[in-house]
C-alpha cells in the first residue's frame, strides 16, 4: 500500500488540494494522469500536470509529476 501524505494541517495553497486528489488518482488507477488544465491559487487556468506511477515488483512506489506553468 503506498501512501500519499505531502504535508500535514490545511493544504500549502489552494491548488495543492487538487493535485493531491490527481496524484492519488494515479495510484489508485496504476497509470498515467493528464490534467491539460490545473487551477492555481487564484482559481484560474494556470497551467498543466501529468502524474505517472512510479512502480517496482508490481507496487506503486511514488508518483512522478510533471507540472507546466503554461497551459
Amino acid at each position: 500500500m503506498v501512501r500519499l501524505e505531502v504535508f500535514s494541517g490545511d493544504p500549502p495553497c489552494p491548488g495543492c488540494v487538487a493535485i493531491i486528489e490527481l496524484a492519488q488518482r494515479v495510484v489508485r488507477e496504476r497509470s498515467p494522469v493528464i490534467a491539460p488544465h490545473t487551477a492555481g491559487p487564484e482559481r484560474q487556468e494556470d497551467g498543466s500536470w501529468l502524474g505517472v506511477p512510479m512502480v517496482s515488483k508490481e507496487q506503486v512506489v511514488g508518483v512522478l509529476m510533471v507540472t507546466s506553468s503554461h497551459p
